[in-house]
């Protein structure tokens, strides 16, 4: 299932994302390092789970 997450991913950084949380990356430092809100990556990941 994760990598259907990953697969969907809107954009490249979206993308990038998925995976490191994939490895073990925390959402939070994900956020921090590739700039993007946790709110974005909760969006995702609950429109992932409407499907």
């Amino acid at each position: 299932m994760a990598y259907e997450f990953l697969e969907r991913a809107d954009t490249p950084k979206l993308k990038k994302a998925m995976r490191l949380i994939m490895e073990g990356e925390s959402i939070d430092s994900v956020s921090r390092t590739l700039h993007i809100s946790k709110e974005t990556i909760y969006k995702f990941f609950k429109r992932m789970r409407e499907l």
